[in-house]
């Protein structure tokens, strides 16, 4: 697995409004050892040590716990970039709001609409 440093960078602001759930397997990233796999730690170790490394899913499963049922993720090669748009609101009132989030690469994207989910909140 191989992450950008804006999106390391975009995982340390999720990570000081948002706590993830340490799991098995999850990879995380140090500033002394660089990434790594968390099947060796213990959750005493989350925080400001260990910054956890979210994927699209992650980002995905969060949006739809938080009730933004309608996600789309649009590459735009016109604009060189990936759009990840979430909206929430019943099917037959319309649209109740949406956030946007925009990027290099699609997880990018993601996490700048989790953070701004996270913003709102």
């Amino acid at each position: 697995m191989k992450f950008t440093k804006e999106e390391i960078s975009l995982c340390k602001q999720v990570a000081e409004k948002h706590r993830k759930l340490i799991e098995h397997g999850d990879w995380y990233f140090n500033e002394r050892m660089g990434m790594t796999n968390f099947w060796f730690h213990f959750a005493p170790y989350q925080g400001k040590i260990f910054i956890p490394l979210w994927t699209i899913s992650d980002c995905l499963e969060f949006l739809r716990d938080k009730g933004w049922n309608d996600i789309a993720i649009e590459i735009r090669p016109y604009y060189d970039d990936i759009k990840c748009f979430a909206e929430r609101g019943e099917v037959d009132k319309g649209c109740e709001r949406g956030v946007t989030g925009e990027g290099k690469t699609a997880l990018e994207a993601c996490l700048k609409a989790v953070l701004a989910v996270l913003e709102e909140e």
